[in-house]
């Protein structure tokens, strides 16, 4: 029987009842985990880990803005479990990893960045964690990409000690390498967090994904005051729709994504956030995001461009994450 990657099976204990893990909400059978696994070996080919960063990845400031390299990070690859161990370890307040789909999604959120805010201070360097495109881990603890290495690479013995450090904190023998990022920001075993959305009474717009292979940029539809064929550009808190002057920004902010990245559901904000990252007083409304491989023909409607790859876009709920293509936003 051919193994479908979006099979969800649970473990259950003595009673029936399933078990809960930190990592997938519930323990997946072993079925289910090989089926997921093989999803992933499958994406993965071509893209492999790599020790250094090859020159036709790397992406320098002078480069055309019409040069859009695949990201890939820096540093070293962990499991949600190890980065949620080394928060326990540290007595970084988390909260607890049960609960709903939008609890879970913000438990995760606040353990990338309080992680990795706790191994900046230790580090006493920039380090960010995004989510790989891997087999046997979930994320990276990154110190630069292919889009900010130019300016953010070390020298090699500051390198060695930070790497060193990294892996003594997170218990792991892993190298430092470079991996591929991953459309899923975290837990490759997470098809238990996202059911299909479809079938979610609350959820009225989705986003097919016309392919996963490559998601080099991403098409929004939506309602706004300011033309179609204005650019996105990027803020510190998300994504902002550029404006006219006399209009509002928007924030867009995805919240689910389903296992096969079929379907994704997003709300936009009428304005941007304060200095302060503060979203009160802003009312969500369900928009409809589309993402396509770069050498998908263009649809026949009219549509907003968003190129995703030049600078990090942050989805997924709470505070945005640097460096993931899919990575995590406030909700």
């Amino acid at each position: 029987m051919p193994k479908n990657p979006n099979l969800r099976e649970y473990q259950l204990d003595s009673k029936g009842s399933r078990i809960p893990d930190i990592g997938t909400g519930f323990k997946l059978t072993d079925r289910c985990l090989e089926a997921f696994r093989e999803c992933h070996i499958q994406r993965m080919k071509g893209r492999e880990p790599m020790d250094d960063l090859p020159e036709r990845l790397r992406v320098y400031p002078d480069d055309p803005p019409t040069r859009h390299p695949e990201r890939v990070q820096y540093g070293i690859p962990v499991t949600i479990y190890q980065l949620h161990a080394y928060a326990v370890s540290k007595g970084l307040c988390l909260g607890s990893p049960f609960g709903t789909m939008s609890h879970r999604a913000r438990f995760f959120v606040n353990l990338h960045k309080k992680v990795a805010a706790d191994l900046q201070d230790v580090c006493d360097t920039t380090l960010h964690s995004a989510g790989i495109l891997s087999v046997d881990y979930d994320c990276i603890v990154a110190l630069h990409d292919n889009y900010t290495w130019f300016k953010d690479e070390l020298e090699e013995d500051h390198e060695k000690q930070v790497v060193e450090i990294l892996q003594r904190e997170l218990k792991t023998t892993e190298k430092a390498r470079c991996s591929t990022v991953s459309v899923i920001p975290f837990l490759s075993s997470a098809v238990a967090l996202f059911p299909r959305m479809e079938n979610h009474r609350h959820w009225t717009d989705r986003l097919h994904c016309l392919s996963t292979a490559h998601v080099i940029s991403a098409v929004v539809c939506m309602s706004l005051s300011a033309p179609l064929d204005q650019q996105l550009t990027h803020c510190g808190h998300g994504v902002t729709a550029g404006c006219q002057p006399r209009d509002m920004c928007c924030e867009l902010h995805i919240v689910q994504i389903s296992p096969d990245k079929s379907t994704i559901i997003c709300y936009r904000y009428a304005a941007a956030p304060s200095a302060s990252g503060d979203y009160a007083g802003l009312k969500p409304r369900i928009v409809k995001l589309l993402i396509r491989n770069h050498s998908t023909p263009t649809l026949g409607v009219e549509r907003m461009r968003l190129d995703i790859c030049r600078r990090p876009i942050n989805l997924l709920l709470c505070h945005p994450i640097r460096g993931s293509i899919i990575g995590h936003s406030a909700c």
